[in-house]
């Protein structure tokens, strides 16, 4: 998690700290989409006052994410926050968005709070073992920050592109990249390569073992159409390296929450053509939205996610 610099009652926030805290607020909430219920302004209410106005029925939406300028998180049912001044809030007033959706806050420090304590990140596993190059590796572990560019992961020395949108806190999706010394190129002969994933927080270090590439291509997702979805609708998803054969094709919803795969009902080696299903996590009553990750499984390689606008 970005760490931002301690500050005393009466200081000025510099407007490079504000945007970072507004950054992370944005990395976890993710992006509203347009919908019936228009987001109050919270801006100047204590905290208690603002969780009564999300919390109306009337006013349709949920509390989410809270944390003040110090970059803590806070708890908002706890007696001593209620006094709290809401000074920011994700989604802005006026925003559209659907029944149910989360409004995050930004509010003044408890009296006495400190910068919170960096948390490391760490690495404690991989999948697959053995990972070809070109394919994509899966790096478990914890404090990886949750806004997934903000993690910069090199594998033998040579950096990969930006974990998917598939990635937590706990897990990063990279594809291994060419150009590592020494890669194997021979179908069977493996080399173990070192792996850091460095955070604003710090560095975490570790070893695994690529294999030469596979001889498929890994698939990849360019577009979806419509760009936006609603559970038990049809969409088609663009790419590369699918399948003509639908049989062959698997379509992962959610992969890092509750993974739901699904058959596509047509495919040609460019577009799949599927249904959203029904049981993704966060869309449990009709008319939540929720920014999902999706990727695409063809011969045993998955793609990396895509997010994808769904309503329930």
């Amino acid at each position: 998690m970005t760490q931002l610099p301690n500050v005393k009652p009466g200081d000025l926030i510099k407007a490079a700290d504000w945007n970072a805290l507004i950054a992370l607020v944005q990395g976890l909430s993710g992006q509203a989409a347009a919908g019936p219920v228009t987001v109050p302004s919270l801006f100047g209410l204590t905290l208690g006052n603002a969780i009564a106005v999300i919390t109306l029925p009337s006013t349709q939406l949920t509390v989410g994410n809270i944390f003040d300028t110090l970059g803590n998180t806070v708890n908002g049912t706890q007696a001593n926050a209620a006094p709290l001044l809401v000074l920011n809030q994700m989604p802005a007033p006026g925003t559209n968005v659907y029944p149910g959706s989360s409004i995050n806050l930004v509010v003044s420090p408890l009296p006495g709070s400190t910068i919170a304590t960096p948390q490391l990140p760490s690495i404690t596993s991989f999948k697959p073992v053995p990972v070809p190059v070109g394919a994509q590796l899966e790096i478990d572990g914890q404090n990886f920050d949750p806004l997934n560019t903000n993690n910069q992961v090199t594998i033998g020395g040579v950096a990969t592109g930006a974990p998917s949108a598939a990635s937590s806190t706990v897990k990063l999706f990279v594809t291994v990249p060419t150009g590592i010394a020494n890669a194997p190129t021979t179908s069977g002969v493996t080399l173990s390569v070192p792996i850091v994933v460095t955070t604003p927080s710090g560095a975490a270090n570790s070893t695994t073992t690529i294999t030469a590439p596979l001889a498929n291509p890994l698939p990849t997702i360019t577009g979806f159409n419509p760009s936006t979805g609603i559970v038990g609708n049809t969409i088609t998803i663009t790419g590369t390296g699918f399948d003509s054969t639908p049989t062959k094709d698997e379509v992962i919803f959610d992969p890092t929450g509750n993974p739901i795969s699904v058959t596509p009902t047509a495919a040609t080696s460019t577009q799949l053509t599927v249904t959203i299903p029904t049981g993704i996590s966060g869309l449990t009553r009709p008319g939540q939205v929720r920014t999902v990750p999706i990727s695409v499984e063809v011969d045993g390689q998955v793609s990396p996610a895509a997010s994808y606008s769904i309503t329930g």
